[in-house]
Order: structure tokens, then C-alpha cells, then sequence
């Protein structure tokens, strides 16, 4: 509410928690196992060079 974010519609909405899911339900997508493993992923993604 403060600042625009609360949804008060009934149902939920899509988390993006399938994207790591395998195919066909999601993209299968791999985000590192350890924190240094996901840092690394995510300034690759940033950058678009994965």
C-alpha cells in the first residue's frame, strides 16, 4: 500500500519460480548452487552474455 505494490485481487499471480522447473514447464534455467555461483550468473545475465 505504501508504495503501490499491494494486489488485492483474489488468485495468485505467476512468481517467475517455473523458469527453474526442466521443460516443458519451465526453461530449466540453472542459477548456481552457492552464493558466489548465483552472483556470477546474475552479472553474466546483467550483461547478457549468458
Amino acid at each position: 500500500m505504501l508504495f503501490g505494490t499491494a494486489v488485492f485481487t483474489p488468485g495468485y499471480h505467476p512468481t517467475g519460480i517455473r523458469d527453474q522447473m526442466p521443460p516443458p514447464t519451465g526453461k530449466g534455467r540453472d542459477y548456481g548452487a552457492g552464493l558466489l555461483a548465483q552472483q556470477w550468473y546474475g552479472i553474466k545475465r546483467l550483461l547478457r552474455l549468458a
